[in-house]
């Protein structure tokens, strides 16, 4: 989704919404049999972020791949 798409369902900047984002992405911490732990790689099983950052890769990969079809899908969103 773009930034313009984005930007008509709030009033919040994009500043704003890349620090939530940055909040959620670094907040990994897990307790596991009496350890602390902080995952350092991709986002958190379980994570309402997940499933939103997910997308957003998918839809890049999507798009890129979409780009290199010398016949591109006739039936695509």
């Amino acid at each position: 989704m773009a930034w313009t798409e984005f930007e008509s369902h709030t009033n919040w900047s994009i500043g704003v919404v890349c620090q939530g984002l940055e909040i959620c992405l670094e907040s990994t911490f897990l307790h596991f049999r009496g350890k602390n732990y902080k995952q350092v790689f991709g986002t958190a099983m379980g994570s309402p972020v997940s499933a939103v950052v997910a997308n957003i890769v998918m839809e890049e990969i999507e798009s890129r791949a979409i780009k290199t079809f010398f016949h591109a899908p006739r039936l695509w969103k």
